[in-house]
Parts: C-alpha cells; sequence; structure tokens
C-alpha cells in the first residue's frame, strides 16, 4: 500500500506540474 501511495502521489504531482 505505501508503493502505491507514493506511487498515485507522485503521479498527482506530476499531473500538477504538467
Amino acid at each position: 500500500t505505501l508503493f502505491a501511495d507514493a506511487s498515485y502521489e507522485l503521479g498527482r504531482s506530476f499531473i500538477h506540474v504538467v
């Protein structure tokens, strides 16, 4: 779950940056 959460947060951050 921790890895999934990190991946999700990373994805959101990337989308936010874009």
